[in-house]
């Protein structure tokens, strides 16, 4: 999984460097920009249907000391290896994965905003995976 990770942050910057911090933090770097993820922040659930556990992993991006998004990564587990399927923006926290279905707070407001994570401006939304994307249950 944390390959999957790595792999997806590598994959958006240039010449990038790993470093941990010493609150066990992961970043990968280019000097610009950083990605950076917690091993303890990751969830674990079934998302598609072959009964193996899944997992999504929240990644805050830098853009140099400015926090500039968070995004959610879905891993889908296949043998010994995940995939990042896609990434959720916009998401405040993933509250559960549960029968298949992701249960997110979502809100439009940046992450440097003040009013970022207000019970005004955020809603409860789900997602369920259906051939090779996830989808929006209304």
């Amino acid at each position: 999984m944390v390959s999957a990770v790595e792999g997806y942050a590598k994959d958006h910057l240039k010449n990038s460097k790993r470093s941990v911090e010493e609150d066990g933090d992961v970043v990968i770097s280019d000097g610009e920009t950083s990605y950076m993820y917690t091993g303890g922040r990751m969830i674990f659930g079934e998302i598609d249907d072959d009964q193996i556990i899944d997992a999504i992993v929240p990644v805050a991006i830098f853009k140099g000391e400015e926090i500039f998004n968070i995004e959610y990564l879905v891993l889908l587990k296949t043998g010994k290896n995940y995939t990042v399927i896609r990434s959720l923006e916009k998401i405040l926290r993933v509250i559960e994965i549960k029968d298949r279905v992701i249960t997110a707070e979502y809100t439009d407001v940046p992450p440097e905003s003040p009013y970022y994570g207000c019970k005004e401006c955020t809603e409860v939304i789900k997602f369920r995976y259906n051939k090779g994307d996830l989808e929006v249950l209304k």
